[in-house]
């Protein structure tokens, strides 16, 4: 509907640290039950994010150019995101540096 058809990761390297990492995937209710549906002021006092959790990487991926360079925990981690938003990940950020970005698809300027 908003005609997004891939996504930028940026500032990868800022996970580089975290032994587990949690992906909040769900929300749900006091008693369990998922939550769909504006968050509002119940929102914030009543509802709890589900998370899932990964494997962190615990190396550098600062100033990395290509995906081969990435920690294999950093790819897991970029297949997850792609899987649970069921949209392809074209640019990965590691860095300031312009020379840090990963151009994942070449036909994405095409």
């Amino acid at each position: 509907m908003s005609s997004i058809s891939s996504l930028c990761l940026t500032k990868l390297d800022v996970l580089d640290s975290i032994e587990t990492i949690r992906i909040c995937t769900d929300y749900e209710l006091p008693n369990g039950q998922p939550f769909r549906g504006d968050f509002g002021e119940r929102g914030l006092r009543e509802i709890k994010p589900v998370y899932t959790e990964m494997d962190g990487w615990l190396e550098s991926t600062a100033d990395c150019a290509n995906s081969d360079d990435l920690p294999e925990e950093a790819i897991k981690f970029v297949h997850r995101v792609e899987d649970l938003l069921n949209m392809p990940v074209s640019i990965v950020s590691t860095g300031a540096q312009r020379e840090s970005t990963i151009m994942r698809d070449d036909t994405l300027f095409a």
